[in-house]
This record gives C-alpha cells, structure tokens and sequence, in this order.
C-alpha cells in the first residue's frame, strides 16, 4: 500500500495510518447517516400512522408533476420524454404521502415557531461540504445560489423538526452492526 494506492481510492493519505483514519472517519460518517435517515422514516412513519389527514387535490397534482418530472430526469438520460404522457395514477399513492409528510412536518415547525439560523445553516453546509474536495467552493455555490440555499434551510428546518419529535417521543436505543446500520 502506497501513496497511489491511497489516490485510487479517493484518499487524502499519504501513509498507512492516516488512510485508515480516513477509511474510519468515512465509515462512521456514512453508518451516522443511515442511522439518522432510519431515525427519520421511522418518525415520519409514526407521524402519518398518528395523524390522518386530507390532503388538498392540488398539492396532490402538483406534486405528481414534480415526481413526472424527477422520472423523466433520472430515467430519460437525456431522450426528450414528456412527463404528460406518463400516467398520474402511477405517482399519485407517493404523491399524496410526500404531500402529508410535508403538512405534517410544516405544521411542527410551526406550531414549535422553529426557525433556521445563519450558524445552523452553515454547519449544516460545513458538514455537507466536507466530503468534498473543495469544500468551500461546495459551500460558496450554495451560499450564492437563493434556491439552492432555500432547500439548504427548508432541510435544516426539517431536521430540527425530526429532532424535537424525538425528544418528545419513547424510544428505545438498539445496537446494531455496521452493515446492519447501513443496509437499506
């Protein structure tokens, strides 16, 4: 094991010890997430399980638009497809959850008056950026990118969210191995 063995993997290491800390640090990074993304399904399940609701027909419409278009963008590699000729009926059971989610986690936010901060905002962006080689340049494109900085505080928001639900909820904490934590 050398230094361009280190490279092929995308490694900043240049020395045995250091790639496995990076090995390590990555891997608990990403067993980190799957756990908080497991934590969050499980909430958001529990929330829509605890709570129905109604759900406007036109968030439902304008969310099958929104899925059409997300099909079109991950499964056309770039053949011109028209998201009008794919079937409303197959989107409109994932549409209507994405929508009750939403409502749902609007309305703690609201209810809880939880607000973003600048400093959330950028530790959130600080984190994301760093498993990039240029972290900065990561954060500077979302920092002067109004869209995309919005979709940086509505996942803040919702996080926070997530958080305050499980503060107030029973839980039980469970040891799992890595691969069970990040299997899907």
């Amino acid at each position: 094991m050398n230094e361009e063995f280190f490279k092929d993997f995308g490694a900043k290491a240049t020395e045995l010890d250091s790639f496995k800390s990076e090995v390590q640090e990555n891997m608990q990074r990403e067993a980190d997430n799957a756990v908080k993304a497991r934590l969050k399904n499980s909430v958001i399940e529990q929330l829509l399980a605890d709570n129905e609701l109604l759900v406007p027909s036109a968030l439902v419409k304008d969310e099958i638009g929104r899925l059409k278009q997300e099909a079109i963008q991950q499964f056309g590699q770039g053949a011109k497809l028209d998201a009008d000729a794919l079937p409303d009926d197959m989107f409109k059971a994932q549409a209507e959850k994405r929508v009750q989610i939403g409502l749902l986690i609007n309305e703690v936010i609201k209810v809880n008056e939880i607000s973003a901060d600048d400093e959330q905002i950028d530790a959130y962006l600080e984190k994301m950026a760093s498993v990039y080689q240029d972290p900065q340049s990561v954060i500077d494109y979302y920092k002067n990118n109004a869209e995309q900085l919005n979709s940086v505080k509505a996942i803040v928001l919702e996080e926070a969210a997530i958080n305050l639900v499980v503060s107030k909820a029973a839980t039980a904490e469970e040891s799992v191995s890595y691969e069970q934590a990040i299997a899907r």
